[in-house]
């Protein structure tokens, strides 16, 4: 828009800026720069968590998770900055909806074109698939309205603490219970 002419985005202007795409992933990489060290760790964790990943990023969709699933268990306020931040620069969306309040990405191009963003997912690629792993456990968990125990509570226990405080709430809450 800054380079518009009489009111109108040429096809060059939108050229010089990388397209739609290329005004898109600057815009995330500059809200994500702007960002102190612990809240840009936070917003990396919110990002790479609310993306349903394929074998490519094409193949990548969002996911809407409910915020209270994302918060860890000791940077809760960096977390929330990072999210107003995110919020703030249209790059996430939260929505207030029976289940409570959640946040999605905003930008199906943020997964599938945003480089930063896969990569951070190639790092985080195990711990995502064991985070994945603990909600079902826990989900099974609660459907099935039983404890973990033995060999398993011990396999959950160290999956989740390798984890730290990446580990849901509702995760804790089962292993706490589940240990007493």
């Amino acid at each position: 828009w800054l380079r518009r002419r009489d009111d109108a985005l040429t096809h060059a202007a939108l050229d010089a800026i990388g397209g739609v795409v290329g005004a898109l992933t600057r815009h995330a990489d500059a809200a994500i720069d702007a960002l102190a060290a612990p809240v840009q760790h936070q917003a990396r964790r919110l990002l790479v968590r609310l993306v349903a990943y394929g074998a490519e990023p094409a193949t990548g969709t969002r996911r809407r998770e409910l915020e209270a699933e994302l918060r860890p268990a000791q940077a809760a306020a960096a977390l929330d900055e990072a999210a107003a931040a995110l919020v703030d620069a249209r790059l996430l969306v939260r929505r207030t909806e029976a289940a409570g309040v959640t946040l999605e990405i905003a930008h199906e191009a943020l997964i599938r074109r945003w480089s930063r963003l896969w990569g951070w997912y190639e790092r985080d690629r195990v711990d995502v698939a064991r985070l994945r792993e603990l909600a079902h456990i826990t989900e099974q968990a609660a459907l099935h309205k039983q404890m973990l125990s033995g060999n398993f509570l011990a396999h959950v226990e160290a999956v989740a603490a390798a984890l730290g405080d990446d580990v849901a709430p509702e995760t804790r809450l089962l292993l706490q219970r589940s240990r007493a």
